[in-house]
């Protein structure tokens, strides 16, 4: 659902308010449902490197493959957009925007660890910790459009889950697995007699090519 960009943009002063909590200086966050939440940049995760930064004292910039570029634009409330060509490395890139040698970069809890280590390596001198947090009680805030949008969700999706599972009129004969009883058998499934047939026999009907005899006890 694509809402106001000024709506994105305060949620970003939000989480940036939110970095003492975590104690940390910035960031990091690569495509997902929270990319999503803050910027509206509803792209998919892949090898090619999608990121927001977000520092304290900087406007939130994203850098992403110069071929996607023009699309990002289109969708995304951060007007600040960096690319990166195949022939660069795109962490060197995002790396070179940190105001600091030395900080702690908060990262999208579902971010690839490999995405971490690799702009790290860039960055030596900064410590990643989870933003999840702050993430979860930030996205328990919605709009008032956000919650219109659920609602006409849900009468759209109730009156379907109720059809599909709705009790059946017919009833329906319990079915029950058996086991082979001898080294040539082969398993079965059985429905009670009663309910199958109306029968008051006490023998079971047997489904299958193989019939199983049952174990004799003998007293």
């Amino acid at each position: 659902m694509s809402l106001d960009r000024e709506i994105y943009r305060k949620r970003l002063e939000t989480l940036r308010a939110r970095f003492d909590t975590l104690g940390a200086d910035g960031l990091f966050a690569t495509p997902s449902s929270n990319l999503f939440y803050l910027t509206g940049i509803a792209f998919d995760r892949s090898e090619r490197l999608t990121a927001l930064v977000l520092f304290k004292d900087r406007d939130p910039l994203v850098i992403c493959p110069a071929f996607e570029g023009d699309r990002l634009r289109g969708m995304s409330a951060v007007t600040e957009v960096h690319t990166w060509e195949e022939t660069e490395d795109p962490y060197r890139l995002c790396a070179s925007f940190f105001p600091a040698e030395h900080g702690v970069l908060a990262v999208e809890p579902s971010t690839a660890f490999d995405d971490v280590e690799r702009l790290i390596a860039a960055r030596p001198g900064w410590r990643p910790v989870s933003a999840a947090p702050v993430l979860t009680t930030l996205r328990m805030i919605k709009t008032p459009e956000e919650i219109a949008a659920i609602r006409r969700a849900i009468a759209v999706a109730l009156p379907r889950f109720q059809k599909a599972f709705a009790p059946s009129s017919a009833k329906e004969a319990p079915v029950v697995p058996t086991v082979p009883m001898t080294m040539g058998g082969s398993a079965s499934l059985v429905i009670g007699a009663n309910e199958a047939t109306g029968s008051t026999a006490r023998e079971p009907k047997v489904l299958g090519s193989s019939v199983i005899s049952e174990p004799v006890i003998n007293n």
